[in-house]
């Protein structure tokens, strides 16, 4: 049993080290999304319950804020109850609201916040993608690991010396 110990710390600091990487390269590159953009009369259309921003694919996209929306159709002013936005990071726009304004072309005006640097932003955004894919193998490398381990003690209880 004793055996066990040195491969469970591993694992632990192994997790640990995963998550505390995905965060600080996050933060990374957040710290260099520090431009302003403004976008006047997006159109977004055949709007359905969630539709996506132009500006969305900007590396290091945050700070989403809507600043007005108007239905293209009629040139009417959309008030705040009929939509509202996912998250700051998405530039994801719920509809919300009930009756006409569905599946209409819409005119938004937003504001959001981009990378300055788009190579450190293009790294940070790499970084993160690649930590994500090596935890997709955090299941096959407990099991192999445990499998081992298994395997080891099967050898020393079975593999012992055999007097004669």
């Amino acid at each position: 049993m004793q055996s066990l110990a040195p491969a469970i710390l591993a694992l632990i600091f192994a997790a640990v080290v995963l998550v505390f990487g995905l965060i600080i390269t996050d933060n990374l590159m957040l710290s260099q999304s520090n431009t302003q953009h403004t976008v006047i009369n997006q159109s977004l259309t055949s709007v359905t319950s969630n539709s996506s921003v132009n500006s969305s694919g900007f590396c290091g996209f945050n700070s989403f804020t809507i600043t007005s929306i108007y239905n293209a159709t009629g040139d009417v002013l959309l008030s705040t109850g009929n939509y509202s936005s996912e998250n700051s990071r998405t530039g994801v726009v719920l509809y919300t609201g009930v009756g006409t304004l569905y599946d209409e072309t819409w005119n938004i005006s937003y504001t959001f916040e981009a990378a300055d640097d788009e190579t450190v932003c293009s790294a940070a955004n790499n970084t993160i993608g690649g930590l994500s894919n090596f935890s997709d193998f955090w299941a096959i490398i407990v099991l192999a690991v445990v499998i081992a381990i298994v395997i080891g003690l099967l050898l020393l209880v079975f593999g012992g010396r055999r007097e004669r």
